[in-house]
């Protein structure tokens, strides 16, 4: 009988053991690499008017505190800084 309880006994010691180890195991902390990307040179649609942008350039690229928008032309780019302005203020 003493041998019965100590091969429980040693079994449930290995079982919380097991179960110690698995849930202190290192783990992937945190959030996923975040990967820079640029429309540049993709095919893009205005923000302000939707219009159709066979190839985004730098120039199409309207930088707003923060936010990032493609527009078409100077025209939308103003009016698209203006809507910002207006939204979200500066």
């Amino acid at each position: 009988m003493a041998v019965l309880k100590w091969i429980l006994a040693s079994l449930t010691v290995l079982a919380i053991t097991v179960l110690l180890l698995r849930a202190n195991a290192p783990r992937k902390v945190g959030y996923p690499e975040v990967l820079v990307t640029t429309p540049v040179g993709t095919p893009g649609i205005c923000h302000h008017c939707g219009k159709a942008i066979t190839e985004v350039g730098p120039e199409h690229l309207l930088s707003a505190k923060s936010a990032e928008y493609v527009v078409c032309g100077e025209q939308c780019a103003a009016e698209m800084l203006q809507w910002h302005k207006a939204n979200f203020g500066q």
